[in-house]
């Protein structure tokens, strides 16, 4: 029987966000969670380019839906620096694609700028399940649409998380999350194995 990896854990061939070309209106902050209780990441100048996140893509669509907003924030990186987070929405323009929006790694595509780059998708299944529910025990960590992929949320310290799978080779575990201060619960994707607590 071919394995797979549980549902929701997905690979790179499977995730394709695009980012929108924006500017900053006015000096805003880049935060861990959509609100202005979340802590800062970092303060981004007025008339500064940013890329806004569209939703998941698996059909490489070259103009894939913006990802909705939550409480008035938006999934943003800053095109200088790379720092990714929540950012105020209407603390950002639209604004002229000159293609370099293409992600935090430079792995990802402007939208309006071509078409996305094609990912093979994974011969084999790398890693075993594992069970099981950990903590976080970083400040913050990105969980990740892939496992060295796209990021959509960061999980903060003492966040509750279970163990779906663990794929040594690059590092992370695939988990759901149980308990969030900033992401949501009951979404599944990828974390670093040194961002969580041990097992007994």
């Amino acid at each position: 029987m071919k394995r797979s990896y549980p549902e929701g854990l997905l690979t790179r061939d499977l995730s394709n966000c695009g980012w929108y070309p924006y500017v900053t209106l006015r000096q805003t902050t880049i935060r861990v969670g959509p609100g202005p209780e979340f802590p800062s990441l970092a303060t981004v100048a007025a008339g500064k380019r940013m890329g806004r996140q569209s939703v998941r893509n698996p059909t490489y669509s070259s103009n894939p839906p913006l990802r909705g907003h939550r409480n008035g924030y938006v999934w943003c990186y800053a095109v200088q620096g790379g720092r990714t987070g929540w950012v105020v929405k209407s603390d950002l323009l639209p604004a002229e694609g000159n293609g370099r929006t293409n992600g935090p790694a430079r792995e990802d595509f402007e939208v309006g700028r071509g078409e996305p780059r094609r990912k093979a998708r994974p011969r084999f299944v790398l890693g075993k399940p594992r069970s099981g529910v950990r903590t976080v025990t970083a400040s913050e960590v990105h969980l990740r649409i892939s496992a060295r992929g796209t990021s959509v949320y960061y999980l903060q310290r003492s966040d509750r998380v279970e163990l779906l799978w663990r794929s040594g080779m690059f590092g992370f575990y695939g988990v759901e999350v149980l308990e969030s201060k900033s992401a949501r619960v009951g979404q599944r994707g990828w974390v670093k194995d040194n961002a969580i607590s041990k097992g007994a």
